[in-house]
């Protein structure tokens, strides 16, 4: 009964995508959950009673997490970027877009506005992995993975200085 009454299955990437939507806003806030979570759509959900107030609030569940169905489709970084262009371009968003990545989405989000720098107002890690942190988990350098978790608190207070700035967040 909660997939039927919160959930909207949009196709992006050529994958069935579990969505969930709250609020109206200026802006869209893109909340994007790790790959060890069990589904965004539920454990994102809380946030958007807040978030939903002043922002359009997507939250994603990529492929085999959530009620996204595992295609078996291959799980590249390009490829989760895509679904997030996919999300978006079904839902009609085009403009005025914050990602909200959380750990490993981090790794999504930053290769989404490398591919789709449109549109991107600004992106707010949460604890988010940086591109650099790819190389380092295949060779096996997990020992730097605690500096990335700093970059990514880092990341966030600096987001937070220029949205405050500009307005954005106040």
């Amino acid at each position: 009964k909660y997939k039927q009454n919160n959930i909207t299955m949009v196709d992006a990437a050529g994958e069935q995508i579990a969505v969930y939507t709250q609020g109206e806003g200026e802006y869209t806030v893109v909340l994007m959950s790790s790959m060890e979570a069990p589904g965004s759509t539920l454990n994102l959900r809380t946030i958007t009673s807040y978030l939903g107030e002043e922002y359009r609030v997507v939250i994603i569940d990529f492929p085999g997490t959530g009620f996204s169905p595992d295609s078996g489709a291959e799980k590249t970084v390009d490829h989760y970027a895509d679904i997030i262009k996919g999300v978006l371009d079904s839902l009609g968003i085009e403009d005025k877009i914050i990602l909200m990545p959380h750990s490993f989405s981090g790794l999504y989000a930053f290769r989404y506005i490398e591919k789709y720098p449109d549109g991107i107002a600004g992106m707010i890690c949460i604890d988010a992995a940086p591109p650099e942190v790819g190389p380092h988990l295949i060779q096996g350098k997990f020992k730097k993975w605690q500096g990335f978790a700093l970059l990514g608190i880092y990341v966030l207070y600096m987001l937070l200085l220029v949205l405050n700035e500009t307005g954005v967040v106040a």
